[in-house]
């Protein structure tokens, strides 16, 4: 993943928008894109400051809780509960990727047969002679 341009860096740009040039201009002196410019000028506009933005990690609704642990018990209990019962059981407002995730988390994995039955014929060996006629 790249790196946020440096502070030092930042504040020249900005302090060369302030003195007048355009962002195309500031742009092309730093070597950045001009829409960089624009929207860093806009965050110190809006934001204040000129610091780069964090990343858009969200802490997950039941990693490290007690909740992490009532899935496990519920899974113990009914393990061929569905991930749409286990929320309902929880009584949660959330995703069912999130119970998903938190079951991935808890290393609770149950991979279900089939729906039909196996092929009667199975597979067929190679062939051991050369191809073609």
């Amino acid at each position: 993943m790249p790196r946020a341009y440096s502070m030092v860096l930042r504040e020249r740009v900005a302090a060369d928008h302030d003195a007048g040039l355009g962002a195309k201009a500031v742009a092309l002196k730093y070597s950045v894109s001009s829409a960089w410019v624009r929207r860093l000028i806009q965050q110190r506009r809006e934001r204040g400051d000129l610091e780069p933005r964090t990343g858009g990690h969200y802490p997950r609704k039941f990693c490290r809780t007690r909740l992490a642990e009532l899935v496990a018990d519920l899974v113990q209990q009914k393990p061929d509960a569905t991930l749409a019962e286990l929320r309902e059981q929880l009584g949660v407002d959330c995703t069912l990727s999130a119970i998903h995730k938190a079951l991935h988390d808890l290393k609770i994995i149950h991979k279900k047969r089939r729906s039909t039955p196996p092929s009667g014929i199975g597979r067929t060996p190679p062939s051991v002679g050369p191809a073609g006629g």
